[in-house]
Order: structure tokens, then sequence, then C-alpha cells
């Protein structure tokens, strides 16, 4: 399918071919990418309805050399998956603007999986933190994939959760394949490529700029059957996710926070604008269109020791002080029982020493001992 990518690469470099027109040509059956990928440019033209001088800058675009595309992600492990294959996801082909082409490193899951996206802003408090995080691991022990965008603050916590609970978690760059932004989430990266999938529509080499974003934006919302908004501001990226998953057709969720945090208003104008339904606890997400999932596994027997500190922990946070005092448990004892349980999925630790209980932990509640 090389022929195909290359000219689907080549495409992209058209003059006012955006990625509607672009949409238009892929589903145009008389212009079928997949079985001629070197139609007449003058059919080409007429059915993006580029208007005159079309077919010129068509044919203009074909020179172009993809060769240096191909060197750069072969140096860092990439390859590209087309509107033709048959793992092209197909959230994406429901679109009305999907990417022609998309650079993945790792692994993409069934075209059909369950998928969510978890957005929200990179300025996070420590209860949005939390929350992404939770939330992350939430879903993928659910057996439902997550996608974010990798970027600082709720992107970055909820891909955590998703490694935390051991699932499947991709992330849609606004930069090329071969570059990671912020840099300082390379090693996460990394650590996804591992159970999960990198994905970009820019070239490879492209550097993180401004007005990629909500190209990026468009194709987390586009991906996933919902969207989650757990903190955000009255403007910025979560917003536009969260606006064009509900173009898209798709669920829109937001997590309400206290009323006088700035982080939390844009989730709160999602849900009185209509746009997002509120989320009162994790199950809303999943809703009646996840009935079907399988079962999961019973939580292991907790230890007594284990148990004690699992039911003093709350849902919003518990200090080690108050576990130690709720259990009568040494300040060092207390720390590595709480250590052991978050490597186990049981509690998650956020800033100030304070201490969440995770969903697996609810679930564990008849087992415990």
């Amino acid at each position: 399918m090389r022929a195909v990518a290359d000219f689907l690469l080549r495409l992209a470099r058209v003059e006012r071919l955006g990625a509607l027109r672009m949409g238009r040509l892929l589903r145009n059956a008389e212009c079928d990418v997949c079985a001629r990928p070197d139609p007449c440019f003058e059919t080409l033209a007429a059915a993006a309805g580029l208007g005159p001088g079309g077919a010129a800058a068509i044919a203009r675009a074909m020179a172009f050399d993809t060769s240096p595309l191909w060197e750069a992600a072969e140096r860092c492990g990439a390859r590209a998956v087309t509107w033709c294959d048959d793992d092209y996801p197909t959230g994406l082909r429901r679109m009305s603007d999907p990417p022609g082409l998309l650079w993945v490193r790792g692994t993409l899951p069934h075209p059909d999986s369950r998928l969510v996206a978890v957005v929200g802003t990179r300025k996070a408090t420590p209860y949005g933190r939390a929350m992404a995080r939770a939330l992350g691991e939430f879903l993928v022990r659910n057996g439902v994939g997550v996608v974010s965008g990798l970027a600082r603050g709720i992107d970055g916590e909820a891909h955590r959760g998703a490694l935390a609970g051991r699932g499947w978690t991709g992330a849609v760059l606004g930069c090329g394949i071969d570059r990671i932004y912020p840099p300082e989430h390379r090693g996460l990266a990394v650590e996804m490529l591992g159970q999960g999938a990198i994905v970009s529509e820019f070239d490879p080499g492209e550097r993180s700029a401004a007005h990629n974003f909500p190209r990026r934006n468009r194709i987390i919302a586009g991906l996933c059957g919902s969207t989650v908004v757990v903190e955000a501001g009255e403007k910025g990226g979560a917003q536009i996710t969260a606006r064009l998953a509900r173009d898209y057709e798709r669920e829109v969720f937001a997590i309400p926070g206290p009323l006088t945090s700035p982080s939390s208003r844009g989730c709160h104008d999602l849900v009185r604008s209509d746009v997002a339904r509120l989320v009162s606890r994790f199950e809303d997400i999943l809703g009646e269109t996840w009935v079907d999932m399988a079962p999961l596994s019973p939580p292991e027997r907790l230890a007594e020791v284990e148990s004690a500190l699992l039911r003093a922990v709350g849902p919003v946070g518990t200090g080690l002080e108050a576990l130690c005092d709720a259990t009568g448990m040494e300040h060092s004892a207390a720390l590595v029982t709480l250590l052991d349980l978050e490597l186990r999925g049981y509690v998650l630790q956020v800033p100030g020493r304070q201490f969440l209980r995770t969903a697996l932990a609810d679930r564990a509640a008849p087992f415990v001992s």
C-alpha cells in the first residue's frame, strides 16, 4: 500500500484541499484511492470542489518527493496507516474530516475497539490530576482504551492511569511522529509504546505549533465513542475537543469540580450549555452501551492490615496522619503498605501525601477480609 500512502501524502500538499475536502475525496467512489491511487486530476479537483486551477494544483503536488518522510519514519519505527487499510480506526471513518493517513508507532487496537478520550487543562490541580489518573485506570480495567494528547496535566495523568491498569492507551500528537512534546514526557511515551500507540497526521520532523492542536484535537474526538473533560478553563483545547466530539455525534462528559476553581469552569460551562453530561461517578461514562462487556475477574483477597487501610482511605483523599490515627499503624508501616497497594492499583497518591481509593478498591469491597 506504499503507492496509496505516497498518493495521500502528496495530495495533502494541494492548496485549498483541507480536511473536509479530503474526506469527500476519500468517500467518492469515482475517485477510489484504494483501488486506483492515480485518478484523473480533473476528476479529483471536481470531486473536491477545488474550482479553477484545482487540477493544476494537484499535478504540482504529485511531484513532491516523499522519500525523506519514509526515511524519518523508519528511523523512529513508525509506519503509515491509510484510509484504505483494514486497521484504520472506525471512529475516524465516521468523521466528516478524517485524516487520509496516520503515522503510527506502537500497536493500534482493533478498529472497532471501545475508546474514550480523557482531556483537560495543562494547568491541572491536584484534584484534577488524581481524577484523570483514577479515570484512566478505571476505564482500562473495564475493557476500554484511553486516548489523550500526551500533554502536561490531565493528558499525562490519564495515560499514566491507563498504564497502571495495564490497558491500552494512545496519544495523538500535534507534531511529527518522530518528536515528543512536551520533552519531559519522552519516558512516558516510551512506556506507552509497550502497551499502546502514538499517532500523528503531521509529517515526521514537524515541530509542535499552536495551529496544529485543533487538527490534533479533532482526531482525539473522532477516534473515540466518548470524550470526558476532567478539568478545563473557560477557553482552550479541551473545550474544542468536547465541542468537536459533540459535532461528530459522540457522547461528551464533564467531571465537576469546586465552584471556586478556575480549572473547573470549562467543565461547568459544558454541562450548563448541554454540550456535556455531568459525571457523578465513573460508571456514568460506561453507560448502557457498555453492558455487554465481559465480566472482570474477582479481585484478590486482601490482608487484614491492607483492608484496614483501604477502609480508612476516602474517595476524595485522606492524609497519612489521618490514616495512622484511624488504623493505629506507625507511619513507616502504613507507608510501606500504601506503596504496595498503589503498585497493585488500589490507591493513588497525590501531592501533599494524600491517598485516594481507586475503582479497583471499590470493587474489592466484598473481598476485603
